[in-house]
């Protein structure tokens, strides 16, 4: 590699340690401070019987976290999407996914730090079959074929196609689930 190459390497790799070290102490510190992995479950949501979070400081920590975006993306999470260029459509997506992510992210150092410290036993990882797996990739087949606005393809054979691939995975429920999506 040239010096120009290993220079913006190694850049890269300093940047990534010093930004994994700086969201370890920020993660240290919410977990000193009380803040548990379970704070990080929308009391909402499908999970809402494992969370301690109120509505309130649910979304205190939405608001946190999207105050540490740039300006520039704050004033996304303010607007109506069908005032957007198509340019600000696309990033509104991306930092509001972002916000997902990065409370996920802090789930998961918290959950750390909490079996770390014998809080709580490390979650059994789910291991999912191949015909489970199967299952919902047929899942994701169909309801991408539902949303495409203008398909290559004939989106009646495919749905036959995915309900007898489903058959032969599945039950007759799953082929009615599947295909009312």
């Amino acid at each position: 590699m040239n010096i120009e190459l290993t220079t913006a390497v190694t850049g890269f790799s300093a940047a990534v340690t010093t930004g994994e070290r700086a969201k370890g102490k920020h993660l240290d510190t919410m977990y000193a401070t009380g803040m548990r992995h379970t704070d990080c479950i929308s009391p909402k949501g499908k999970d809402s019987a494992d969370s301690t979070a109120t509505e309130d400081s649910w979304e205190g920590l939405k608001d946190a976290i999207r105050a540490g975006f740039p300006k520039s993306d704050q004033h996304l999470f303010l607007v109506d999407v069908k005032s957007l260029s198509d340019e600000d459509k696309v990033q509104k997506r991306w930092v509001t996914q972002q916000v997902g992510s990065r409370i996920k992210d802090i789930k998961n150092g918290l959950g750390t730090r909490a079996v770390n410290a014998g809080e709580m036993e490390k979650p059994e990882k789910v291991i999912k079959s191949g015909a489970e797996k199967i299952r919902a990739q047929l899942m994701t087949i169909v309801k991408i074929a539902k949303n495409d606005e203008k398909p290559e393809y004939s989106s009646v054979e495919l749905n036959n196609a995915a309900a007898t691939m489903m058959l032969i995975v599945g039950t007759p429920e799953d082929v009615q689930k599947m295909l009312a999506q």
